[in-house]
């Protein structure tokens, strides 16, 4: 009985000294990632409304308030953005793993209002002037390339979306926060 009572004390001890341990750990604050590049051109690899495979670069206005997306190597060949700063992006951390995604026009990305849609989960971008906690972003890299996520809503992820009507020139026209991850990568 005594050794019963004994096996047990040490059973409970070791528990909770197990227990303890893997608490302490899920509340620590995991270290930042470190980005290999983390300023340039915005770029990802998606496919068109034809299916094609299409480097698309993400521009920005003058003002950086609104955006369009082109075929990268088209723009880069024509010298397009090469001499336009705004298109440039930045990313900064903030800390606990958490990132703003600034444009040269000095606006912040940042997840918008849902879309009413039946079929998919579809969030809208915003441009802001000043960051909030809409703006903040987990990065997942790998081998230079991440998925952008907002913290606010885990569940979506930034996307470019292909032309959904026909046209005789396949391409993608907007940036969606929806529930599908793709990765991007900066272009220097």
């Amino acid at each position: 009985m005594r050794y019963l009572k004994i096996n047990l004390v040490i059973l409970l001890i070791v528990s909770t000294c197990i227990f303890g341990m893997c608490s302490k750990n899920d509340e620590q604050a995991q270290p930042p990632i470190a980005i290999k590049l983390s300023k340039g051109i915005l770029v990802t690899q998606a496919p068109n409304s034809i299916g094609k495979l299409d480097s698309v670069c993400f521009r920005n206005s003058t003002t950086g308030t609104s955006y369009t997306l082109n075929d990268y190597s088209h723009t880069a060949e024509a010298g397009g953005f090469i001499k336009r700063p705004k298109d440039v992006w930045e990313l900064t951390n903030t800390g606990n793993n958490t990132w703003h995604l600034k444009n040269g026009g000095g606006r912040y990305l940042g997840i918008g209002d849902k879309i009413p849609n039946i079929l998919e989960v579809r969030y809208n971008i915003s441009l802001d002037e000043v960051p909030g906690e809409k703006n903040l972003f987990v990065m997942n890299e790998s081998d230079g390339k991440f998925y952008i996520q907002p913290v606010s809503n885990k569940n979506v992820y930034l996307n470019s979306l292909p032309d959904d009507g026909v046209s005789s020139h396949p391409r993608h026209t907007k940036v969606l926060f929806v529930e599908k991850k793709q990765m991007w990568f900066f272009m220097p």
